[in-house]
């Protein structure tokens, strides 16, 4: 499976998206139906990732405030990537391959000189994978919801 950022979200994109279900201590993750005008707002840098060959929509990416979870003081030292897998996708070892394609659209469309992730603590999937590409945590936070983040950024 090849895989590709597309340009901003369409309706039928970000409807699919606003109504994916992970369930469990996941369904922190889940969309939100009446959030499908912020993913198809164009500040806030929503661009579907899709099976380049099938056409698929497998998951989401976003840059910038967007991806911030509140209850932390950001700074615009780095550009913040927010991601989502397609439910049923998770769990198949697509995260490398997942992360590898949202990094190099990020770098090609942003240009950025450090990236900053905040993935949920109990996360352990996703707290690896930003390892794996050189994130490391800076701080942790709770959020208004009480639950625990990790702000993770890459070094220069």
């Amino acid at each position: 499976m090849r895989l590709a950022v597309g340009p901003s979200l369409t309706d039928a994109e970000a409807r699919a998206i606003s109504g994916w279900q992970y369930g469990g201590e996941y369904s922190i993750y889940d969309g939100d139906p009446q959030g499908v005008e912020r993913l198809l707002d164009r500040r806030n840098r929503y661009h579907a990732v899709s099976d380049d060959e099938q056409g698929e929509l497998i998951g989401y990416c976003c840059f910038g405030p967007d991806a911030r979870v509140p209850g932390f003081a950001y700074d615009d030292d780095a550009l913040d990537i927010g991601a989502g897998l397609r439910p049923d996708l998770t769990g198949r070892g697509l995260g490398r391959r997942f992360a590898e394609t949202t990094l190099a659209f990020a770098a090609a469309e942003f240009s950025p000189t450090r990236y900053r992730a905040t993935v949920a603590c109990f996360n352990e999937r996703a707290l690896t994978l930003a390892r794996r590409f050189g994130f490391r945590v800076q701080a942790s936070f709770h959020s208004p919801a009480n639950l625990e983040f990790a702000v993770m950024i890459t070094t220069d």
